[in-house]
């Protein structure tokens, strides 16, 4: 698990929750730094909680053309999003938006880990 936050804090709260329930987990609080870290670490998700959902979608498209990420499944938390911007997250290859702003860290934890659940 590969998690992008601008807050380091808040990116360090969903890191633990995540080594509770068994993942591994990194933080970086730059798409960039991600970018490099996935190289080394081949995360099996990255989780990309993002501020504007137009610049995720080109974002996403970038990250899809990486060879080490092919195979990610791309997690994209958003305070908000239209079911327009849903449809182009997934077209832009993200494999689910979720919709953070009454969630703590455990609750998009546990949401994440049934949607995986779910996929296998």
């Amino acid at each position: 698990m590969l998690i992008v936050d601008s807050s380091a804090a808040q990116g360090a709260s969903y890191a633990r929750h995540f080594e509770r329930r068994g993942f591994t987990a990194a933080v970086v609080t730059a798409l960039l730094d991600a970018e490099r870290k996935a190289v080394r670490m081949r995360p099996d998700v990255l989780m990309i909680d993002v501020v504007s959902l137009s610049e995720a979608e080109a974002d996403i498209k970038r990250l899809r053309t990486l060879p080490t990420l092919l195979k990610t499944r791309i997690v994209v938390l958003a305070k908000r999003a239209s079911a327009e911007q849903v449809e182009q997250l997934l077209a832009a290859g993200a494999h689910e938006l979720v919709l953070t702003p009454h969630m703590t860290p455990p609750h998009v934890v546990s949401h994440i880990e049934q949607t995986l659940k779910r996929a296998t």
